[in-house]
């Protein structure tokens, strides 16, 4: 199980410990016909891209590079995050009001804002996006509401975790904390109905900034007492 810290703020933000010499990841967030790869359907799970209606997404990438034309959000992007923690973000499409849930952190060395921070993760499950309503592909022809548990296992193997439940399958494709690939499987649809994706890495070229000196206010406002 995970190890996290949950914070009680308006967003729910969570502490990550980062390991600094972690691999870094590309930024990207194109079309398919403008993406380097020859081949979508050829990657690996594991290189974390997932496709939305024709736009490759390759996390993590920054906020700033979301297209706004296609997404939207009632979130307050200007809450602070604190370093090595993220917040769950639900976004729309503007033009089908479609929901996802994007998981953006702050891998600075300072406090900022979610406007500011990196997008290292997505959730999609049947809640938000109708199963005969969705062009979501994963690598090797894994399809959103279409691909079942045997589709996935030929094409990506033997998961590194699996969950059997009452309502749902769930396998885990993971090469680290905080990188993995989740698949649910409904029960009764036989088919894959949630996607969890995260890779929690700085993107290319990503600037952490210069630690703080500053002294909190609340330091600066503190008074030791004089006696017990």
């Amino acid at each position: 199980m995970k190890k996290i810290t949950w914070l009680l703020t308006a967003m729910m933000a969570v502490s990550i410990p980062f390991t600094a010499g972690a691999e870094e990841q590309t930024t990207a967030v194109e079309s398919a016909e403008q993406s380097a790869d020859t081949d979508f359907d050829s990657l690996s799970w594991d290189s974390y891209k997932l496709m939305i209606d024709d736009i490759v997404y390759q996390f993590p990438f920054m906020v700033s590079d979301l297209d706004a034309e296609k997404w939207t959000t009632s979130e307050d992007l200007t809450a602070e995050l604190s370093p090595n923690s993220y917040g769950l973000f639900y976004y729309s499409e503007v033009k089908t009001g479609r929901q996802v849930m994007f998981q953006i952190a702050n891998m600075a060395n300072n406090t900022i804002t979610a406007q500011e921070g990196i997008i290292f993760g997505i959730k999609i499950d049947n809640y938000d996006w109708d199963l005969n309503d969705a062009n979501i592909r994963l690598p090797k022809g894994i399809v959103y509401g279409k691909s079942t548990r045997e589709d996935i296992e030929a094409a990506y193997g033997t998961p590194s975790d699996v969950y059997e439940g009452d309502l749902y399958t769930k396998l885990t494709y993971s090469t680290d904390y905080y990188e993995e690939v989740e698949l649910q499987i409904g029960t009764e649809s036989g088919v894959l109905e949630g996607i969890d994706l995260e890779c929690y890495r700085q993107p290319e070229g990503f600037d952490t900034g210069e630690v703080s000196t500053e002294v909190p206010a609340e330091v600066a406002a503190y008074t030791a007492p004089t006696e017990l």
